[in-house]
C-alpha cells in the first residue's frame, strides 16, 4: 500500500501528460491507478481527470460515471465543472446511440425508425420516452452548473426534447384518427347488416303476398 501511495503522484503526472498528448488509453490507465488509493477531494479531482480521458476517448458512459464521482467534491468549482461535464457526457452518450442520421433531421430520422419494419432498426414509443428522459437528465445538469457554455448546451437539449414531444403528439393524433376510422367502419358494417335484414324482411312480405294471390 505504501508503494501505491508513493507512486500515485507519478501516475497522476503520467495521466495528465498522456491526456495532453491525446493518448487516452494511457491516460485512463494512469488516472485509474492514481485514484485507486485516494479519497475525499483528491479522489474527486482525479475522477474529473479520468472523466475527461474517457470523454475524449468516446466512452461517454464511463465518463458519466467518473464525473458523477467528481461531483462528490467539497469544492464548489469542482462540483459545478463536474456537473457540466456530466451533462455533456449524458448528451453525447444518447446522441451517439441514435447512430448515423445521414442528411436527415432528428425528426425525420426518428419518424423513419418508428415506421421501420421489425427486422430493421425499429424503435418504439417506449424508446422515445427513454430518449426524452436522458436528454432531460442532461438538461438538468446544464441548468444546475454555471459554466460558460451551459445555456447554449441547455438550449440544444431543449430542442431535442421538443422534437421528441412533437413526434409523440403526432403519433397520438394518428392513433386517434385510426381509432375513429375503425369506429366509422364498424358503424357502416352494422348499417349494412341492418339493411340486409330489412331487405330480407321485404322479400318475405312479397313472398307472402304472392302466396295469397295464388289462393
Amino acid at each position: 500500500q505504501k508503494h501505491n501511495l508513493f507512486t500515485s503522484p507519478a501516475d497522476e503526472k503520467r495521466g495528465y501528460e498522456a491526456l495532453k498528448q491525446k493518448k487516452y488509453t494511457d491516460a485512463i490507465e494512469a488516472f485509474k491507478s492514481a485514484r485507486k488509493h485516494t479519497s475525499g477531494e483528491k479522489h474527486a479531482q482525479l475522477s474529473s481527470a479520468l472523466g475527461q480521458a474517457f470523454y475524449r476517448s468516446g466512452d461517454y458512459k464511463a465518463a458519466s460515471k467518473a464525473f458523477s464521482d467528481a461531483m462528490l467534491s467539497d469544492q464548489k468549482s469542482t462540483q459545478t465543472e463536474a456537473e457540466y461535464n456530466l451533462g455533456n457526457s449524458l448528451y453525447q452518450e444518447q446522441w451517439d446511440a441514435f447512430g448515423d442520421m445521414g442528411e436527415s433531421t432528428l425528426k425525420e430520422y426518428l419518424t423513419k425508425r418508428l415506421e421501420a419494419s421489425e427486422d430493421e432498426e425499429k424503435i418504439t414509443r417506449e424508446d422515445l420516452d427513454d430518449y426524452e428522459k436522458a436528454f432531460n437528465n442532461a438538461l438538468e445538469k446544464f441548468q444546475a452548473s454555471q459554466q460558460p457554455n451551459s445555456k447554449q448546451n441547455a438550449k440544444a437539449c431543449k430542442e431535442v426534447v421538443k422534437t421528441i414531444q412533437e413526434i409523440r403528439k403526432e403519433l397520438q393524433q394518428q392513433q386517434k384518427k385510426e381509432e375513429e376510422d375503425q369506429k366509422k367502419g364498424g358503424d357502416k358494417g352494422k348499417e349494412g347488416d341492418q339493411k340486409k335484414d330489412s331487405d330480407q324482411g321485404k322479400e318475405g312480405d312479397q313472398k307472402k303476398d304472392g302466396d295469397q294471390g295464388k289462393e
